[in-house]
């Protein structure tokens, strides 16, 4: 079953293509590696999987919903099944670990009781139990990513988007990061990775897309 159907998409920036007539598709419960040198359009096509732009031209399909004509009032319909972990985490650092795991379910309209339940879980899946009441600002950058992976998923997210997730950090927490991507995936989850760490991607075989000259093309690491 086709979860995402990318059809001759085109996005610009200032006038200028960021990438032109990309097409591809990716199944439901697929893992997928997005590369590219920096700046080809990697975070943009993860933005607009994510509904939070839209394509200039071309159709963006993702679970059924068309993202390049849907209505911006049902547009919730689709963002409140996909959990994006930022480049640059995107917490808010003057409040706490738990204040920033809360936020994304009470968008949701998550029940009170379930909330609770659902913050222990998954900073024990994550080992973050110590890190609830310390503000984001005091956290360490890999300490700082697990939370913005931890915000991602417990929502239980059907796509799971990630724009360089380990990007400036060691090979020991790049390696405890894939993990938790790959049990997310193992649960039926689909993710799109976005990275150019090509150590991980020969580490950990999967599909590879690649954003070059503007175009999408797969190939093998």
């Amino acid at each position: 079953m086709q979860h995402i159907a990318i059809n001759h998409i085109s996005k610009k920036l200032d006038s200028k293509h960021i990438f032109q007539d990309l097409s591809c598709t990716i199944e439901a419960g697929e893992f997928v590696y997005l590369t590219g040198v920096s700046g080809a359009g990697k975070t943009q096509l993860l933005r607009v999987l994510a509904g939070l732009q839209r394509v200039d031209s071309g159709e963006v399909w993702v679970h059924q919903y068309p993202l390049h004509t849907i209505a911006k009032n049902r547009l919730y319909m689709h963002t409140r099944k996909v959990g994006f972990v930022f480049q640059s985490s995107n917490l808010l650092e003057h409040y706490t670990v738990q204040d920033n795991l809360v936020m994304p379910l009470l968008i949701r309209n998550v029940p009170y009781k379930q909330i609770i339940e659902r913050i222990q879980d998954q900073a024990s899946e994550l080992h973050i139990q110590d890190l609830l009441n310390k503000p984001v600002s005091k956290l360490s950058g890999g300490q700082q990513q697990l939370v913005a992976i931890a915000r991602a998923l417990i929502i239980k997210p059907v796509l799971l988007l990630a724009d360089e997730p380990t990007a400036n950090l060691d090979w020991t927490m790049s390696q405890y990061i894939l993990d938790i991507f790959h049990k997310y995936h193992a649960q039926g989850g689909t993710v799109i990775l976005a990275t150019h760490h090509k150590e991980l991607m020969h580490t950990y075989k999967h599909r590879v897309l690649m954003i070059y000259r503007k175009a999408l093309k797969e190939i093998r690491i």
